[in-house]
């Protein structure tokens, strides 16, 4: 008997699990009339495991054929009884299917959106229906739209998740605000056409995956503090700025060399971006004194893992040995503390002759005694981490795991 699906309307599918990846994404379908499951199902192609060898092997194609060939109910019972697990796969996508009524099977597959989408799709060109029956959102004009308007609904609801989370560990108003504008904003719409790739132009697709990963780094410090790291021989004043910084006395002063031994770290706030200041041990060949050491050694680590690395001078020359072990960051820039005791000639070219290893790099003048050259230090430490700074209408990626954004 052949079965017309357009005028029966009697096969549907819906997606149980939320968007985006994760171990395992479920697919429900039914049907009404159990004559329609094989050509519901035409794309499955069965296979079993093998007793004697514990590989996949194939079944016989004893009433079951390749796909896209017809199955017959009696080979659908016969194969899929209820509760039976079943291997297979739906065209290349690896998957485990289950019967779990009469009229119901469940595809369990890979996480992610693109195996999703693919049986989706796959499913609505053999007109297969998505959603429940009494679903108003299911039109037999408009299979897609329906299905763009379930997921949006999934969508929405992992941002505003995602939204509730963050927001409560926002270190500043205005981050707060950013975290907050990405509810209503258009980042659900740009999650939408990720996640509907497979039915979207590639351009379009790859142009919005690049926006969102241009400001993952801006979206992954709306609650995490970047590390800006004072590093420099001892001696030259990275206490001092600290200090200066902090507006209290957080690190020790002395002109002791090896005053700081350990790590001393302060959050503070510049421009409505939250940043963590971290004070180091001076940087010199090895101390006798273990402890010290092992500050210096620290100090090093540190240096490697921050956003933004300050090298602290108050000489060039102490600096050539040291900089040339040092993998410098990408955010990297010359501090010349104390240049309130010499005149403003002394620290720009003398500088650049004595220390190849500081080529390029750009010099702020600063005294930690008298204040002068903080605002620019920390006006050029934002600039190197937010060059371009979002607005509530920018769409930040908030939730970019589940959607393999980076």
């Amino acid at each position: 008997m052949t079965v017309d699906l357009d005028s029966s309307g009697s096969c549907r599918f819906r997606v149980l699990t939320a968007p985006g990846p994760g171990a395992v994404a479920v697919i429900e379908l039914t049907c009404e009339i159990l004559e329609t499951a094989p050509h519901m199902l035409r794309r499955l192609s069965f296979v079993r495991p093998n007793a004697q060898s514990g590989i996949l092997a194939s079944v016989p194609p004893d009433n079951v054929a390749p796909q896209n060939a017809a199955v017959s109910v009696k080979g659908l019972d016969s194969i899929m009884s209820l509760g039976r697990i079943c291997y297979g796969y739906w065209n290349a996508e690896d998957l485990v299917v289950v019967r779990t009524s009469e009229l119901t099977w469940e595809i369990q597959c890979h996480g992610g959106t693109i195996a999703v989408n693919r049986i989706c799709r796959d499913l609505l060109s053999d007109g297969v229906l998505e959603g429940d029956r009494d679903t108003e959102a299911v039109s037999l004009a408009t299979p897609a739209a329906s299905m763009d308007a379930l997921r949006l609904k999934d969508v929405q609801l992992i941002v505003k998740q995602a939204v509730r989370s963050r927001v409560a560990n926002a270190r500043s108003r205005r981050t707060a605000g950013l975290i907050l504008a990405q509810a209503s904003n258009s980042l659900c719409q740009d999650l939408m056409t990720i996640l509907n790739s497979l039915s979207k132009d590639v351009v379009e697709v790859k142009a919005v995956r690049q926006r969102l990963a241009g400001w993952l780094d801006v979206a992954d410090h709306l609650t995490e503090p970047w590390r800006v790291v004072f590093a420099g021989a001892p001696n030259v004043g990275k206490s001092s700025l600290m200090n200066m910084i902090a507006g209290m006395e957080r690190s020790i002063v002395c002109d002791q060399p090896g005053t700081t031994r350990d790590i001393v770290e302060v959050d503070g706030v510049v421009e409505g971006w939250p940043f963590r200041f971290v004070d180091t041990a001076g940087l010199r060949e090895g101390s006798e004194d273990q402890i010290e050491e092992l500050g210096i050694q620290q100090s090093h680590l540190a240096t490697s893992q921050c956003d933004v690395l300050c090298l602290v001078s108050d000489d060039a020359g102490a600096w050539h040995d040291q900089l040339s072990l040092m993998k410098l960051p990408k955010h990297t820039v010359l501090v010349r503390n104390k240049c309130d005791l010499m005149a403003e000639l002394d620290f720009v070219q003398p500088l650049r002759n004595k220390s190849p290893a500081l080529s390029g790099l750009p010099i702020i003048h600063v005294s930690a005694h008298t204040g002068h050259g903080l605002p620019e230090l920390l006006e050029w430490i934002r600039r190197a981490v937010v060059p371009q700074e979002p607005d509530k209408n920018t769409a930040l990626p908030v939730c970019a795991r589940q959607f393999e954004i980076g």
